[in-house]
């Protein structure tokens, strides 16, 4: 009840609720995994909050970062070649890569990059794995592409991301 419960709550909006219904879950039952995806996400919808308090959120956003991490790898390692897991911990390295980049006070670029580069191969993984929002994806990969500054990549991504959509309907391709 406490999982179906916390879902109900992220969809609400309600994060900091949620993840206490989360942690509930877990410790009534630890091994059952499909807690830990909705956790994950809920993490990472929190990570993006603090983020937007600016630098009084950054430590609080790296830490929701790790725990979507953690939960997202933990189903992972449980279920390989899983297309949200590797999804979510795509989003989770991009977002630490624009903490990096955009919040930490002398940012090293070589750990920005580093979680770009960790990004863009879970993203592809994903796609590789049959993600159903592989457009999407392709999408994000171009971000990254374009913040490593690989022009070619860009272009190759957004090409990905038009194939990938032919036949969908697609509105995210409007003017």
């Amino acid at each position: 009840a406490s999982r179906r419960i916390a879902m109900t709550l992220v969809d609400e909006g309600e994060l900091a609720e949620s993840r206490a219904h989360f942690n509930r879950s877990l410790e009534q039952n630890p091994y059952y995994l499909l807690t830990r995806l909705p956790m994950a996400r809920a993490s990472l919808l929190l990570a993006q909050q603090a983020m937007q308090q600016g630098a009084d959120g950054v430590a609080q956003a790296k830490v929701y970062l790790d725990e979507a991490r953690m939960h997202a790898q933990h189903f992972l390692d449980a279920a390989p070649r899983y297309p949200i897991a590797e999804e979510t911990l795509g989003r989770v390295e991009s977002i630490a890569a624009i903490l990096e980049r955009s919040f930490t006070p002398n940012g090293d670029p070589a750990v920005a990059n580093a979680h770009w580069l960790a990004a863009r191969n879970y993203l592809k993984q994903a796609i590789d794995h049959g993600a159903e929002n592989a457009g999407d994806l392709y999408r994000m990969i171009a971000r990254i592409e374009s913040s490593l500054g690989d022009q070619a990549g860009t272009e190759r991504a957004l090409l990905g991301a038009v194939q990938a959509d032919q036949g969908r309907d697609n509105r995210s391709w409007e003017l």
